[in-house]
């Protein structure tokens, strides 16, 4: 075992702890701020590539998910290029809980975010402490930060991945230079000392460990402050492993903040996360030791040393590689009992009561979740367009029966869909609310502008299409009679809105708005307006005519104006979500 040939100092003075590990102040806000520099770093490239996707990257993160093995290894691609497992499962827990895929689709995908979130301590390890990427990080600003103020938005956006990167070295090279090198072999030992209690000192590790990252809310950060601590001589290489399992459990906590306003599918994938990771830490627990030793025999193959692990380089490289082998292996060994862990996570959290169910409600509107507004609202959206389609096509059988009970029938299931329609958008704009309360940078305030206003014509589509049935039923009731022609022609106007719905829904169902067009929404709509000036046009041919009825022709004309109010709104959505750019 690693280690543990080593003499263990004992009988130390009481005072050297104080002695060797005390810290002023200022040494302690030095290697807290180089720590923020890193993780700030990080967040800052993590958004730009999230921003140069263009939405592509979530709407993969959706489809391929068809078996666990692809969601292992696109949850793996998909975390790597984030450089943050927090991001992913977030986003994967509100994929969940907009119901755009399941809690077994959800477990592959997790499975691969902590492998993926392995890739940072390769880029620590080899870019920050075996080649030193620090030395240019400023002639990357310095192309960088010029580009970043230019007005083209694909430039800008890739330089916020490389101001990202480098500013995610800087913080590294200064937590290297703020924590003190431990060069005192007797403190080294006394560190090491922790080692004789057995098991129950690896089991301390662990804790410290998981409340590392519980207090900075980053296993990326943990993981570089770890791999720092050992470079520097503060840990030795068994206790840092010890320290990694643990982080690994930390970082459960903020999926499960994140799924606790959620629905019940969210909060039991989370819990499946927390699960796969507690049990696997439970399961290699006792092969630490023998991984480590297995690593460094394949890390003197490579550097040519009889023993790597003497060198602090090597040892962040066997760390990086233990984290990677050790998310891996655990993966390996759960993926048949993912069924299994989708059962105990259903036992845990069982379907809630009505009373539970209108608690978690109101937890809803008072806990915010930027991370989970968009993707739900969207989602929501397509719900929206759906039964908007729904209620035209009824509209339109409506008008084709004359029995009068089948109207009313008809009448009912419109009015059933637009009191739905109506909460699902009270359902939205709760969310944008929450949305526009989560941040105030661009974005934010862009979306929050177009959700609005999408929400609001689709609500006003839907009290059109019951004022169109309300019409229908009142022709009906009050047996009014229109002519062939103009009957024919409101059949072409409802068989045009299906068409201009069809190709809303379409554009409701893209990840980015911006990237639809408006052409084919735009001839719709002046094709309606056609059908309203032909209308008007016949209307005044026929005022003089014997058989000219006053009553016909005005509820035809008002069928008309509204279905043209219809076409308006719909051509005014896709009109916001271009302005989404």
């Amino acid at each position: 075992m690693l280690l543990t040939n080593s003499k263990i100092v004992e009988g130390l003075d009481p005072n050297m702890t104080q002695k060797y590990m005390s810290f002023s102040l200022f040494v302690i806000l030095q290697i807290v701020g180089s720590l923020s520099l890193f993780v700030y770093g990080m967040k800052v490239m993590s958004d730009g590539i999230q921003k140069a996707s263009g939405g592509q990257l979530r709407s993969f993160l959706r489809r391929l998910t068809r078996n666990p093995l692809n969601g292992i290894v696109f949850g793996t691609i998909f975390t790597g290029l984030l450089q943050s497992s927090s991001a992913t499962t977030v986003m994967i827990i509100s994929l969940v809980n907009a119901g755009l895929i399941s809690v077994s689709q959800s477990v592959g995908l997790i499975m691969g975010a902590n492998i993926g979130t392995t890739i940072t301590a390769w880029i620590v390890s080899l870019g920050g402490f075996l080649f030193k990427l620090s030395n240019i990080t400023l002639p990357i600003l310095a192309i960088a930060v010029p580009f970043y103020f230019r007005a083209n938005k694909k430039n800008r956006v890739w330089a916020e991945v490389l101001i990202g990167f480098s500013l995610l070295f800087i913080g590294l090279d200064f937590l290297k230079t703020a924590l003190p090198s431990l060069q005192n072999q007797d403190v080294y030992d006394y560190i090491k000392s922790f080692m004789s209690y057995g098991f129950f000192s690896n089991f301390i590790f662990v804790l410290i460990g998981v409340i590392v990252t519980l207090l900075v809310q980053s296993s990326s950060a943990s993981m570089t402050l770890t791999l720092a601590m050992v470079y520097n001589g503060w840990l030795p290489i068994e206790l840092a492993a010890y320290m990694i399992v643990g982080e690994n459990i930390g970082t459960c906590f903020t999926a499960e903040v994140a799924a606790f306003v959620g629905n019940i599918n969210s909060r039991r994938s989370a819990r499946i996360h927390t699960l796969f990771n507690i049990i696997g830490s439970v399961l290699l627990f006792v092969f630490v030791p023998f991984m480590l030793d297995l690593i460094e025999s394949i890390s003197n193959q490579f550097s040519g040393l009889t023993h790597s692990f003497e060198s602090k380089e090597w040892m962040t490289i066997g760390l990086a590689a233990f984290h990677t082998s050790y998310n891996l292996i655990n993966s390996l060994l759960l993926i048949p009992f993912i069924p299994y862990l989708i059962k105990l996570s259903e036992k845990l959290l069982p379907k809630k009561t009505d009373r539970q169910k209108k608690e978690v409600e109101h937890k809803q509107q008072t806990i915010t979740m930027s991370e989970l507004s968009p993707v739900e609202i969207q989602h929501q959206f397509t719900i929206m367009g759906a039964k908007l389609k729904k209620m035209i096509n009824n509209v339109e059988k409506q008008f084709k029966t004359i029995e009068s009970e089948t109207q009313d029938s008809f009448y009912d299931q419109i009015k059933l869909d637009r009191a739905s329609l109506k909460r699902t958008k009270q359902s939205i704009d709760d969310k944008t609310f929450r949305y526009a309360n989560s941040g105030s940078n661009d974005r934010i305030r862009k979306n929050v502008r177009v959700y609005f206003q999408i929400s609001q014509n689709l609500d006003r589509v839907s009290d059109h299409i019951y004022s169109l049935s309300l019409q229908i039923l009142d022709k009906t009731k009050n047996k009014t009679w229109i002519t062939p022609d103009q009957r024919t022609l409101i059949f072409q106007i409802f068989n045009t809105l299906q068409l201009a719905l069809d190709e809303l829904n379409t554009k409701l169902k893209l990840d980015d708005y911006s990237d639809s067009s408006n052409q084919e929404s735009e001839r719709i709509e002046t094709l309606i307006n056609s059908f309203r000036d032909k209308s008007q046009k016949t209307a005044i041919e026929n005022k003089d005519n014997f058989d000219f009825n006053l009553i016909g022709t005005l509820l035809f004309i008002k069928i008309v104006t509204i279905s043209e109010n219809i076409g308006d709104r719909i051509y005014e959505i896709g009109e916001y979500m271009i302005d989404s750019k």
